[in-house]
């Protein structure tokens, strides 16, 4: 049975991983794994490979197999207290199963301290370390129409519209663009039980 526990599993500071990214000797060496689901949306830290935390169950084989020649593997979710601890458990340990114990130890497996929010709060602006999204965000705006005789109550209705959501405020981009999504993945799951509301 595998002796790696959360516990024992050593964090990393955003000061540390910014100094490895920006060291011309470590990108190489070095893996940043982002378990965030839909709060990606929003940007990621640069160089960072994208694997929802609902994709483990399947993708953790490859990422041992695609991973094995680095020497630090970092996780991390929004704050790094659930999504991005458990990810990188689940990954030491696998790791660990597939190759052994003594191969194993040849990589360090960190867990990101404090997370993309953290890290945004320090390095959001800063493009060396911090990529948006390619895509450009989408704003919700939700309004109401007079409802119809037929209807019990309100319509609810959506609308798209493609402005950039990033905003210069300390405010967490990652957190509000989230929020407009899930609005919209309600609104979108809304129109497929009735028919008469629609998300333009």
């Amino acid at each position: 049975m595998s002796s790696i526990t959360i516990a024992t599993l050593p964090r990393m500071t955003r000061d540390v991983l910014s100094e490895l990214l920006l060291s011309t000797s470590s990108p190489n060496k070095l893996a940043i794994i982002d378990v965030r689901d839909q709060d990606h949306i929003g940007g990621h830290i640069y160089s960072s490979t994208w694997v929802p935390s609902s994709t483990l169950d399947y993708r953790m084989p490859e990422l041992v197999r695609t991973l094995k020649d680095k020497e630090k593997v970092v996780f991390h979710c929004a704050l790094s207290q659930q999504r991005g601890p458990s990810a990188a458990l689940r990954y030491a340990r696998e790791r660990e199963a597939a190759l052994g114990a003594e191969e194993s130890k040849k990589q360090q497996v960190y867990v990101l301290e404090g997370g993309f929010v953290q890290w945004q709060e320090k390095y959001g602006k800063d493009t060396r370390l911090t990529e948006a999204d390619p895509m450009r965000h989408a704003a919700l705006s939700i309004y109401f129409t007079k409802p119809r005789e037929e209807d019990s109550g309100p319509v609810y209705c959506g609308r798209i519209e493609g402005i950039h959501l990033c905003r210069s405020d300390s405010e967490s981009v990652a957190r509000h663009v989230a929020l407009v999504f899930r609005i919209w993945q309600a609104l979108t799951l809304q129109t497929r039980w009735r028919n008469d509301y629609r998300a333009f």
